[in-house]
């Protein structure tokens, strides 16, 4: 079944900057994440957050376009969940009713605002768009099972390995769509 992602990541400063931050290690793992997926059937958006949100790219089958967005990411700022989501849902409104709507969402902390947070989880969950949450060991993960709505969509980088946790990530959204 095609998926629309839109790929929606922390780049607060906590993240870091450089070779072999958590930035970047994010970033490379999203980029092999979208490699690992069908881009005929797939389309990715990109959504990138710190205590604001934008919209990098809507939705795109072009890898080089998704990549490049991803690359396009820096650094700074405190961490909001909810702005970030809005910006997700606003990339899923760009598909059509027969694909399945997926973010995939990383962080390393918490939301400066929960109660916002989790209205805007239920919104999106309310529609029909699942929610993958791939988080770093000193994450939220509360409020990320919250958002989820399902434990197993809330997978942790143990020990900074982000690369594994994106692949956990595609096994369990794989096991939800079916």
């Amino acid at each position: 079944m095609p998926i629309d992602f839109c790929i929606t990541l922390d780049n607060s400063g906590s993240m870091g900057s450089g070779y072999n931050s958590d930035l970047q290690k994010v970033k490379d793992a999203a980029k092999d994440f979208v490699g690992r997926r069908n881009l005929s059937a797939d389309r990715f958006g990109v959504v990138r957050f710190d205590d604001t949100a934008s919209k990098l790219l809507g939705l795109s089958n072009s890898q080089s376009r998704i990549c490049s967005a991803i690359d396009s990411i820096g650094s700074g700022g405190g961490t909001d969940f909810a702005p970030a989501l809005a910006e997700s849902a606003d990339v899923l409104r760009e598909s059509v009713s027969l694909r399945k709507k997926v973010v995939l969402f990383f962080t390393d902390g918490g939301t400066s605002n929960v109660t916002e947070t989790l209205q805007k989880t239920l919104q999106l969950r309310n529609s029909g768009i699942i929610i993958c949450a791939v988080a770093t060991d000193g994450a939220d993960r509360s409020c990320l099972t919250e958002m989820t709505g399902n434990s197993n969509l809330v997978i942790i980088a143990h020990g900074g390995d982000i690369a594994n946790a994106f692949k956990q990530a595609e096994t369990a959204i794989t096991d939800i769509v079916r």
